[in-house]
C-alpha cells in the first residue's frame, strides 16, 4: 500500500538563527515532535496539501509558500504503507507567539486533538518524529549539517530500540552507518564528511570515515561514520554497531529477530527492532579496536 503526504516547515530567523514550528500532541505526548503535514487527497496538489494541513492543524492564514524542497519515501512500519513525502518551505508575516495551543478543527482523524506549539532551533530538529526533519538542511546549508542531522536521528533511534527490547544500557554507539537513498544522496554526504573527517576503510559496500569531531545527542557519541551505497535491498536508514564491555552473544541473541554473523576471529549479532528504521549491531571485536581509532 501507497500513499502520498506533504509537510511544512515554518521557519522564522531570530538573532540565534533559524527556528522551525513544531507541535507535540497534548493527550499523546509519545508521538513525539512533528510538523504540520497530511495526505495528499484525490486531485490535490501536495503544496495546496501543505498549506491545507497548516490552517487545519495550527490555524495559520497567512502563509507564504517559499520553496518546494523535494520528496522522501519512507516505509511506515505500523501502518504497512509506503509513502511518498513531499517537504514544502513556508514563511509567514504574523508575529506568532512563542507557545500556543491549538484544537484541531477538521474532520480528519485528529479533529479534537490539542497541539501544543512551540519554535525549535534548526540544529535540534533531528528528533523530529518518523524523519519528518529529513529534508531541514536544505533551510540551512552549512558544511556536513546534512550529514549530522542524520547521524543524530540515528543514535537517537538506537537508543530508543535499546531502550524498548531491553538490551544492556551501558552500550556505546562505535559506528553509525547511513544507508544512502541514491547516488546523489552519497555524493551530497562524501562531499560534507570529506570535510570534516578522513577516509579510514573501503570495502565493496561503503566507505568508512573518522571525524574530525563526534557527533553527540544525550549521552551517546560516534566518530566512526560509515556511508553505504545505495541498495534498494536495505530498507532501513541506517545502522548503529555498538560495543559492550563485555560480549555475550548468547544474551543477545535470545532477543527476537536476532541472528548471528561470524567469520574467523570476527563476531556480530545483529538485532532487527520491527518499530524502528534503524538496525542495531553488536560487533566483537568493535571496528574501532581493528581500525585502531
Amino acid at each position: 500500500m501507497s500513499t502520498q503526504k506533504a509537510y511544512a516547515y515554518i521557519a522564522r530567523r531570530n538573532t540565534d538563527g533559524l527556528e522551525l514550528l513544531v507541535f507535540r500532541q497534548k493527550d499523546h505526548p509519545e508521538a513525539g515532535l512533528q510538523i504540520p503535514g497530511g495526505t495528499v487527497e484525490d486531485g490535490e496538489k501536495p503544496e495546496v496539501t501543505a498549506h491545507r494541513e497548516v490552517l487545519e492543524e495550527a490555524g495559520l492564514t497567512e502563509m507564504r509558500l517559499v520553496q518546494s524542497l523535494g520528496s522522501r519515501q519512507y516505509s511506515h512500519k505500523t501502518k504497512q504503507e509506503l509513502q511518498e513525502r513531499f517537504f514544502f518551505h513556508f514563511s509567514t508575516s504574523s508575529q506568532l507567539p512563542e507557545t500556543w495551543d491549538y484544537t484541531v478543527a477538521s474532520k480528519s482523524e485528529d479533529q479534537g486533538f490539542v497541539f501544543e506549539y512551540s519554535w525549535m532551533p534548526l540544529e535540534q530538529t533531528f528528533g523530529l518524529a518518523g524523519r519528518q526533519g529529513e529534508l531541514v538542511y536544505k533551510l540551512k546549508h552549512q558544511p556536513g549539517f546534512e550529514l549530522q542531522q542524520i547521524i543524530l536521528y540515528l543514535l537517537r533511534i538506537g537508543r530508543k530500540s535499546l531502550n524498548r527490547l531491553n538490551l544492556p544500557e551501558n552500550a556505546q554507539p562505535d559506528v553509525a552507518a547511513i544507508f544512502c537513498l541514491d547516488q546523489f544522496e552519497l555524493g551530497r554526504l562524501t562531499t560534507q564528511i570529506e570535510l570534516i573527517g578522513k577516509e579510514v576503510e573501503e570495502t565493496e559496500t561503503g566507505i568508512t570515515y573518522l571525524l574530525d569531531t563526534p557527533y553527540a545527542v544525550e549521552n551517546d557519541s560516534v566518530r566512526l561514520i560509515k556511508l553505504r551505497h545505495p541498495d534498494p535491498t536495505r530498507i532501513w536508514r541506517g545502522d548503529v554497531d555498538y560495543k559492550l564491555a563485555e560480549y555475550n552473544k548468547y544474551q543477545l541473541l535470545s532477543i527476537a529477530d536476532s541472528k548471528l554473523i561470524e567469520r574467523p576471529g570476527y563476531s556480530m549479532v545483529e538485532i532487527t527492532d520491527p518499530l524502528s528504521d534503524v538496525l542495531l549491531y553488536f560487533s566483537n571485536p568493535p571496528l574501532s579496536q581493528d581500525l585502531g581509532a
